[in-house]
């Protein structure tokens, strides 16, 4: 039943996205008590959403939520950025975070190694090119087993 949440949800939000420049990063609808969560996080493809973006994004979903009836009235809607600490899966959260520090582990050794650190240059091609130790690394998205931003 929550799925079926999800697909309204998602035709609704793309265009208040696309009207904002930003991009879904994760939607996520759960029952908590009585009330259903509708949690989104999104952000622009360079990274760095504003507060003022997330609140706008918010209240023109909560709108249509509402006059669609798509949920009930027993909903809370949290639209948020991914935060820093959120995991780097795809290759536009990488290229959120070009010119930024990064941490990850390999599902596999690449160059007799499994964790690496340093600066996102670019993704290209499947591949992640990270600055490490004064030289440029590419790294298979495939083979990236999990990933986060250096604080």
């Amino acid at each position: 039943m929550l799925d079926g949440y999800c697909d309204r949800i998602r035709e609704f939000l793309g265009p208040i996205l696309e009207e904002q420049g930003a991009d879904l990063v994760d939607l996520e609808v759960k029952r908590v008590q009585r009330k259903i969560l509708v949690r989104i996080l999104i952000d622009l493809p360079q990274g760095g959403i504003t507060i003022g973006q997330c609140t706008k994004v918010n209240k023109a979903l909560s709108r249509i939520l509402d006059e669609q009836n798509v949920i009930g009235s027993d909903f809370f809607l949290e639209v948020c950025s991914p935060g820093i600490d959120w995991p780097l899966k795809s290759a536009k959260d990488f290229l959120r975070v070009v010119g930024r520090p990064v941490r990850m582990t390999l599902s596999e050794p690449l160059n007799q190694k499994r964790e690496y650190s340093g600066k996102v240059e670019t993704v290209k091609e499947d591949q992640v090119i990270i600055e490490s130790a004064g030289a440029s690394c590419a790294i298979p998205l495939n083979q990236i087993k999990n990933a986060t931003q250096m604080i």
